[in-house]
């Protein structure tokens, strides 16, 4: 235990002295630390910088808050001496040197708030040397981005709003803006969506479907979303709008209407979708009735169906409206109809009533209590007996029963019970109806008469048929007639041939006799009526006139002529032809004793030749009597005829081939036989369903006429083509005019010429076929059908079909096999397009062909001949044997011969020139006592054309050049000048067919022309401003009225092409490159000088004004200088000059150059405008320098007012020159006209909101002017 003691003192004298050093060292430690200042130098705590720096703005919230000082730092004093002002809770971090501390905020700091960072004189350095002085650093926190503006907002937005939004930082980098990220957009309902910015801190937002209709929607944006610095929203922005009702395009039943079905249900067509539960809950039915709601999307419009679950009430008013059901939405738009339903389906009344007669021109009518329609009567009605063509006609409730009833019958009319009304709703019982018809009305004719005029022939019992019926007696007298009563009585209008009395004109009354009848009622009964003397003799040949009365009241008043003999007229221009047969025979009577009378007016007496033609001039007038010839001996004879005034007639062209709405169409052309001095000339503009667009007057003077209109605009697309309604006196017909539209790609084309269309049976069809594309040119290596079939036979299934291809240059023959007699189409089809000819095969005997009663076909093997030529002419004769008479005639020429004619036979004809320029070939038949005629009109080129006296000057023209034409004909008043390229079809055919009256319409109609008066014999004409081959064809109008055509061809080329590639316009400030291609044509070089004076601008220094180029054989160079607008100028002046051994040009170029547009309206006065270029074919985004001439393309617009703004207008800068070809407009805004390079929009007073606008456009000029430009080349040549 005591040893233990021991130890433990020693221990605790071991510890005091350890106690007591460490007290010593810790005693001495403060006394050097007291001592030192006075004695070791060092340096005070500096510091060096602080992050922010004191004055600070715009200090981001999560900012970090960094001292560094000069040396190491007392870490503890440090950190107690300092303060920050407000307060904010937050954590120090050293750096390992103890020279750096920061201070790390535990939240962001407050947004647009001054802290104040205060450290103490308390802070001391490692020697806890203490600061000279406390340290104050002051400093401003940034404000939060935050929206300035959402749109849209409100209720009733349109359906195709875009959204934006408008901040109040620049969130993006404009130059590099990067994709927004969706994640921080939520919309409610959810809407896909496509986003774009359209400056540093506004966000457009296009919705890729549209809005839903009558739809509340939310968006928000999440508060993670960073400016460009970095600073988030710090919140939520959350903004609400609501859309407005969908628009209503239609609803059925109409208002007022009155027929509605009781099961009809009600259509409501919408221009978007609706929710039916929202249509439901505004939707009013008075009086109120169970219904159903369905709904079907049609393209961007819903169709909604309101069907009554059991029926609507017969006879019942509704009204229907749509009424505001949710206050938070704008209201529906305004509807208010009113119908009333059907009445229960029935008959209630019909005409004839019960007892009445229903006259046989009489119609049934039926009375329904609804409307009825021709199918449901037609199924529902029963007629007994049966009648035949009934027609069934439908007036509302009224129903017209037509038909061929028989006279004195009775009728039963049952209407089924399922019979249904216009709505579907059945009769529902079985109506029947009884009727009888009336009896027929006394009939008395003679079918064998022509007119008043009953030709008989000679025999022993003159005969002749009466048709009649419910006539029970005739009473006939009979006159013979002398020669001045029958000139006088021919003469008789047909109104007057009731006064006719031959006893007025002591005329032999021959014989007076009844007939008594014994008509069965109401049968057409047939009773020959012999002609004799009282005494039953044979009545001699001569004329008569016969009088046909009956108590019943018809009546009959005949010339009747009895003669072996047929006469028969032909009128041609100033000649009258008389052919004389016998009527038995057919054969031609010589020597026969002709008058000649006009009206009753004697005007020549002749006989026939040989051939029993007699020829006689006469004088035509417009006012001319009817020509009458009698043959004046023992056989007597008449025929009658009018030599008709010549038809009016026009030649017209239109000045331009294609026009725009806007623009004028000019009319010119020129007239033959006018009718009368004050005939009126009216334009009419037509769509192509006849209806008006715009009336003009036209003037015809001294042989001319020349008229002007302007085209509308038109509400809706342009079709392709209008119609120019040309009206003067009875003249009317039709021009087009094309319009300049999109239209779709024109089909190629196939043309087939046969080298006969007449052919015996021995000989071979032989055609030569030609692929053309749609502008004529040919189209080598196509596959052809053609095919052969029956004329006349529809669907008929072809009988040769063949396949071939065209060569290199399109072309191909085809040799057919022999055909059988008859007639034939030829059909040559390419693709989907066709051309077809008429073939006539023959042989001897052949009478199968078809043609009308008394008629006959007169076929040539061409259409057009030279003099020299052998027409081939077929008769389509029906007989086996028969006299011919052939003529040919034009205005100065009668010709004829007679022959014998056997079916099938071909009649050969010499072409003379004297036939020129079209001929007349008239055929008229006689056998047995029947006539056959028919006529047909050829082409013959004269040998020698009308002398215009034309001189031109030799060429080649360069294109665009003016060509001066001299006229050396004095008689020339005015000139038609056309020109079509060399390979396009000519119209001399058409013209000479025209000349001859041939033409139906009365109207020529040349393409394009102009109309021009020759100055000093010379006629000024512009040449195409394109290399080619043309047809200059001219149609003079001669001092005497006359109108003749000449053409020769003409070239447009030159040795040097010059192609020339300048912007339109330009403004002040653009630096255009203007380039000229020089190629050369010819097989030679070819050296040239070229010059360019540059008027109202500046010319680069780089580039010179003159060049010294030499070309090879077909080599191209390209000379480009750029130019500037001078100051205050208004059109820059390019001046070419072109000088070389082949070229000689002097060539000058216009630009003018517009002013500046003004400003748009900043973003900063409340609107925004974003443009995005789309081409329209692809619907894809173009780039603006990628855009080329005739490029369709469309410009979308967007416009973001951020706060309402008056009425305004902004210039939109335009990237290239275009015209407007269709516009989609918000209600108020409207487009001005367009400038080329600027595009004025006028906008309303603008509630804030985003508004769309969709533009069309067709690029006249590509390029970027302040570029380069670079634009499709424009041919420029020589003046």
């Amino acid at each position: 235990m005591e040893c233990r003691m021991q130890v433990m003192r020693r221990l605790a004298q071991i510890w005091t002295v350890l106690l007591a050093v460490v007290l010593l060292l810790l005693g001495g430690g403060l006394l050097l630390r007291w001592l030192a200042p006075g004695w070791v130098s060092l340096p005070a705590p500096l510091l060096l910088r602080t992050t922010p720096t004191d004055g600070a703005v715009g200090v981001l919230p999560r900012h970090e808050l960094v001292l560094q000082f000069a040396g190491p730092m007392n870490r503890a004093a440090t950190e107690a001496a300092l303060r920050l002002d407000p307060p904010t809770p937050g954590h120090l971090h050293w750096s390992d040197d103890a020279r750096t501390l920061t201070f790390v905020p535990a939240t962001t700091l407050l947004p647009d708030t001054d802290y104040t960072l205060l450290l103490e004189a308390t802070a001391q350095g490692q020697w806890w040397q203490p600061l000279p002085t406390p340290l104050r650093i002051q400093f401003r926190t940034a404000a939060l981005p935050a929206v300035v503006s959402a749109l849209p907002q409100g209720e009733g937005v349109a359906l195709d709003s875009a959204m934006a939004i408008i901040f109040s930082q620049p969130m993006v980098a404009e130059a590099t803006a990067p994709p927004f990220d969706p994640a921080y957009l939520q919309i409610e309902p959810p809407l896909a969506v496509s986003t774009r910015w359209l400056d540093a801190a506004t966000l457009l937002i296009q919705p890729q479907t549209p809005l839903h209709a009558a739809t509340h929607y939310t968006a928000t944006i999440s508060a993670d979303l960073t400016d460009l610095r970095g600073v988030a929203l710090g919140q939520p922005f959350v903004w609400r709008w609501s859309t407005a009702w969908p628009q209503i395009l239609d609803l059925t039943p109409h208002e007022a209407e009155r027929w509605v079905g009781p099961h009809q249900p009600w259509i409501m067509t919408l221009n978007a979708p609706l929710d039916l539960a929202r249509l439901r809950a505004a939707l009013r039915i008075t009086p109120p009735t169970e219904y159903g709601l369905s709904s079907a999307q049609i393209g961007a419009t819903q169709v909604v169906t309101i069907t009554p679950t059991l029926h609507w009430d017969y006879d019942q008013a509704y009204q229907v409206l749509l009424e505001p059901s949710d206050p938070s939405l704008a209201d529906p738009p305004p509807l208010v109809r009113h119908f009333r339903v059907a009445p229960e389906p029935g008959l209630i009344a019909f005409f004839p009533g019960h007892g009445q007669t229903l006259a046989l021109d009489q119609d049934v009518r039926l009375i329904f209590r609804t409307p009825m329609d021709v199918a449901g009567m037609q199924a529902g009605l029963q007629i007994d007996p049966l009648v035949e063509d009934l027609h069934v006609q439908v007036a509302e409730t009224e129903v017209r029963l037509q038909a061929q009833f028989a006279p004195s019958t009775t009728y039963t009319l049952t209407l089924n019970p399922d019979l249904a009304d216009r709505s579907g709703e059945p009769l529902g019982i079985t109506e029947t109806v009884q009727l009888r018809t009336a009896p027929a009305d006394p009939l008395l004719r003679v079918p064998a008469a022509q007119g008043h005029l009953l030709a008989l022939p000679p025999c022993e019992r003159v005969q002749f048929v009466v048709e009649h019926s419910n006539l029970s007696l005739l009473d006939l007298s009979l006159y013979q007639l002398d020669l001045p009563t029958l000139v006088r009585a021919i003469n008789v209008e047909a109104d007057q041939w009731r006064d006719f009395d031959p006893d007025r004109y002591a005329q032999t009354l021959l014989r007076r006799w009844q007939v008594t009848l014994t008509d069965p009622a109401d049968q057409l009964v047939q009773n020959p009526i012999d002609l004799a003397l009282p005494d039953g003799s044979v009545l001699p040949q001569g004329f008569y006139y016969l009088r046909v009365r009956s108590p019943e009241g018809p009546q009959l008043d005949l010339l009747v002529q009895i003669s072996n003999l047929n006469l028969s007229l032909q009128a041609s221009g100033s000649q009258l032809l008389v052919w004389a047969t016998q009527h038995t025979t057919g054969q031609p009577l010589a020597d026969l004793p002709l008058l000649l009378y006009a009206g009753d007016a004697l005007l020549a007496r002749g006989q026939t030749d040989a051939d029993g033609v007699w020829v006689v001039p006469v004088a035509a007038s417009p006012a001319a009597k009817p020509y009458l010839v009698l043959a004046d001996g023992a056989q007597p004879a008449l025929v009658r005829s009018q030599v008709a005034a010549p038809v009016p007639q026009m030649l017209l062209a239109l000045d331009h081939p294609r026009y725009r709405p806007g623009e004028r169409v000019n009319l010119a052309g020129m007239v033959r036989h006018p009718p009368m001095s004050d005939a009126a000339c009216r334009m009419q503009l037509e769509t192509p369903d006849a209806l008006p667009l715009v009336q003009a007057a036209c003037r015809v003077e001294q042989g001319s006429v020349r008229g002007s209109l302007e085209i509308p605009t038109l509400a809706q697309a342009p079709p392709p083509a209008l119609q120019l309604r040309v009206q003067w006196a009875d003249l009317v017909a039709s021009v087009p005019v094309n319009l300049d539209t999109e239209a779709p790609a024109a089909p190629p084309q196939v043309r087939m010429n046969l080298r006969s269309r007449l052919l015996t049976v021995a000989e071979r069809p032989y055609l030569e076929l030609f692929s053309l594309d749609a502008a004529g040119q040919p189209l080598p290596d196509q596959a052809l059908k053609v095919t052969v079939a029956r004329a006349g036979v529809r669907d008929a299934a072809p009988l040769l079909l063949r396949t071939l291809r065209t060569d290199a240059h399109g072309r191909a023959e085809l040799e057919l096999v022999q055909l059988q007699a008859g007639q034939y189409q030829v059909v040559a089809s390419l693709g989907d397009v066709a051309a077809s000819a008429p073939l006539w095969v023959t042989r001897a005997g052949y009478r199968g062909w078809e043609h009308a009663p008394g008629s006959v076909e007169v076929v040539t093997d061409r259409d057009s001949y030279q003099p020299g030529d052998v027409a081939r002419i077929l008769i389509t004769a029906p007989v086996a044997n028969a006299t011919l008479l052939l003529t040919w005639s034009h205005a100065a020429l009668v010709e004829h011969q007679v022959q014998a004619l056997r079916a099938g036979e071909i009649v050969e004809l010499e072409i003379t020139p004297q036939m020129a320029p079209a001929l007349n070939v008239d055929a008229q038949l006689s056998a047995g006592g029947a006539h056959w005629h028919g006529a047909h009109t050829i082409v013959v080129a004269p040998p020698d054309p009308p002398d215009l006296g034309l001189t031109l000057a030799p060429g080649p023209y360069a294109p665009g050049a003016t060509a001066t034409m001299t006229i050396t004909n004095p008689l020339v008043r005015e000139v038609l000048v056309t020109m079509l390229p060399a390979e396009t079809p000519d119209l001399l055919n058409q013209f000479a067919l025209w000349q001859a009256g041939a033409s139906d319409a009365g109207i020529f109609f040349t393409g394009t022309g102009d109309l021009v008066t020759p100055t000093a014999g010379e006629v000024r004409i512009e040449l195409p401003a394109q290399r080619g081959e043309w047809r200059l064809r001219l149609y003079a109008l001669l001092a005497n009225g006359q109108i003749i055509t000449e053409a020769m061809p003409l070239s447009t080329q030159q040795p040097i092409d010059l192609l020339l590639h300048a912007p339109p316009t330009l403004r002040m400030g653009d630096a255009a490159d203007i380039t000229l291609t020089l190629h050369n044509t010819t097989p030679i070089s070819q050296s040239v000088e070229v010059r360019l004076l540059v008027l109202g601008g500046e010319l680069d220094a780089a580039s010179a004004a003159l060049h010294n180029i030499t070309l090879e054989a077909g080599a191209s160079q390209d000379l480009v200088w750029r130019v500037t607008p001078r100051q205050l100028a208004q059109v820059l002046n390019l001046r070419y000059s072109l000088r070389g051994s082949a070229i000689h040009a002097q060539i000058s170029q216009p630009i003018d150059i517009l002013p500046n547009p003004p400003a748009a309206p900043s973003a900063e006065a409340g609107l925004r405008v974003a443009t995005l270029w789309y081409d329209r074919a692809t619907a894809q985004p173009i780039s603006l320098e990628a855009m080329q001439i005739g490029q369709e393309v469309a410009l979308d617009l967007t416009l973001i007012a951020a706060q309402a703004l008056p009425v305004g207008q902004v210039q939109v800068e335009l990237p290239a020159a275009f015209s407007l070809t269709a516009q989609h407009l918000p209600p108020g805004l409207s487009v001005g006209d367009l400038k080329r390079l600027n595009l004025p929009l006028a906008y309303p007073d603008l509630a804030p909101g985003v508004y769309r606008v969709r533009l069309e456009l067709r690029v006249t000029y590509a390029g970027r002017f302040r570029v380069n430009p670079v634009g499709a080349p424009m041919i420029v040549s020589e003046p």
